[in-house]
């Protein structure tokens, strides 16, 4: 989806909005960002949401979708800062909608989502965001931490741990996406709409496995999504190593109106009037040290390749002892020739499946041999199959060519986590 034409339009102006300069449109550049969707109880989740014309999404049942993003803006009209969003997919209008279709009537639904809280950084975004825009905007102890296999962000406040949210990092991140998306927050005693149009290349997790890891901390602040019967494996999560975003200027607003006289004075402009413009971080959260996560697609993988690794020992020996058998089960050349040709393969093939063996069994110490045995087994698999084109094979050889590019396959990918 493209930013409206009104923004492009904006290109080169300028604004001076409550003290804080931006080149227009309001945007971003170069900001990685990571996102999980969690099942939760939409029942106990309209509990959190204000109003009544704001409600819970329906994914299935009264399943709704707890939504968390984290954005590492690196470069925008405010500096550097990480944001840190918790919110429930939300619709807004006089009732609730039934189950997925504002997933695909999303103007007539008003689907988006409401921000339950939104950390970030620096003073001079909370001034921004919340002042401007009504969004929810503290600062608070966050980090984005990217390593080979996690993608990973912290948030502490006042020396508790709020959540931490890790999901594991998919191997490409490739899929163009340009979408828009809408945030209601409550300031003021207002409900307050904007509008953000994103785009960059993600890469996805299977949805409902066991991808990304969520922790809600102890303090007060958030207990109330404890309560939301959250489930542990998360219905969506997304790695972004770049996005570009564009915030829209244009933003709406409508009272939030209760069945009697409110008595509690909502939180407003007081609470950001007197804020400077310091792009200063407070100290990074206090993250546990924490062995690294085993991984059980990992195991599953070595597992395989040791024994594929023996079975490889056995044919190669096979050949070497056996080799007119071999030739015979084959339907291949079987002569005076072929034989010694064949057995001394099978010599080489028996100290490839040793070698790989030897590397799978002391991980880390020469992993390179790994490498050597996938080409070994993907080379094999082409003068296989090459061979059953020629009809140096029967095609009953096929088999060996799809077990051989397989292993090879699994131990290039073996290599590649653990390089």
């Amino acid at each position: 989806m493209r930013i409206p034409k009104r923004l492009e339009r904006q290109a080169g102006r300028h604004a001076l909005v409550d003290g804080i300069r931006f080149a227009l449109p309001v945007d971003s550049q170069d900001s990685p960002s990571l996102m999980a969707m969690f099942p939760i109880d939409a029942a106990r989740a309209a509990a959190l949401l204000p109003g009544d014309e704001v409600h819970p999404l329906r994914v299935w049942g009264d399943r709704g979708a707890l939504i968390i993003t984290v954005v590492n803006y690196e470069a925008t009209d405010i500096g550097r800062y990480v944001e840190f969003s918790i919110a429930i997919a939300c619709t807004h209008g006089e009732k609730p909608a039934r189950p997925l279709l504002p997933a695909l009537l999303t103007k007539h639904y008003g689907t988006g989502q409401f921000v339950f809280d939104l950390p970030v950084s620096t003073e001079i975004s909370v001034k921004g965001g919340k002042g401007i825009w009504g969004m929810p905007k503290h600062q608070a102890n966050l980090d984005f931490v990217i390593t080979k296999r996690t993608v990973s962000s912290q948030y502490d406040l006042d020396g508790q741990l709020a959540m931490r949210i890790e999901i594991d990092k998919p191997r490409l991140a490739v899929l163009p996406v340009c979408a828009a998306a809408v945030n209601y927050c409550a300031f003021r005693g207002m409900l307050m709409k904007s509008y953000v149009y994103f785009r960059g290349k993600a890469g996805f997790n299977i949805p409902f496995t066991r991808s990304a890891r969520l922790v809600i901390g102890d303090h007060p602040r958030l207990a109330p999504l404890k309560e939301l019967g959250l489930s542990e494996r998360p219905l969506a999560t997304a790695w972004f190593p770049d996005t570009a975003g564009t915030l829209d200027d244009h933003f709406e607003g409508w009272f939030l109106s209760h069945p009697q006289p409110p008595t509690t004075v909502p939180e407003g402009l007081e609470s950001v009037a007197n804020l400077g413009q310091s792009h200063e971080w407070l100290p990074a959260p206090n993250r546990p040290v924490t062995k690294p996560r085993w991984n059980a697609s990992d195991s599953l993988i070595r597992r395989s390749l040791i024994a594929i690794s023996g079975l490889t020992m056995i044919t190669g020996a096979a050949q070497v002892f056996a080799p007119r058998r071999m030739l015979q089960a084959l339907m291949a050349r079987n002569d005076g020739t072929a034989r010694p040709f064949f057995g001394t393969i099978g010599m080489f093939t028996v100290v490839v499946g040793g070698g790989l063996l030897n590397a799978l069994l002391r991980p880390g110490q020469n992993p390179v041999i790994v490498l050597w045995a996938a080409l070994q087994k993907l080379g094999a698999a082409f003068a296989v199959g090459l061979g059953v084109k020629r009809r140096v094979f029967s095609p009953l050889a096929l088999v060996v060519a799809l077990v051989d590019l397989l292993s090879g396959l699994l131990a290039a990918e073996h290599w590649r986590r653990n390089r």
